[in-house]
């Protein structure tokens, strides 16, 4: 169970990054420490959400567009 945890916590730190640089720029570090794991969660829970809606989701199509996020946030 904690590697499930750390396994998620691993992938959603960089989304997390790029989304609080994004709406959170003026604050300090401390808050934006705090801000990282949550954001990060909130994207790929409402990724998960939104291929789930759209009738796509499956395990290969969630890892496809993580590594996408994940590869876009390393580009921002």
């Amino acid at each position: 169970m904690l590697l499930t945890v750390a396994l998620i916590l691993v992938v959603s730190i960089l989304p997390g990054f790029a989304l609080v640089r994004i709406l959170d720029a003026s604050s300090d570090k401390f808050r934006k420490m705090l801000l990282i794991p949550a954001l990060g969660l909130l994207l790929i829970f409402g990724l998960n959400g939104l291929l789930f809606t759209m009738k796509v989701w499956s395990v290969n199509s969630v890892t496809l567009c993580l590594i996408i996020i994940n590869g876009l946030s390393i580009k921002h």
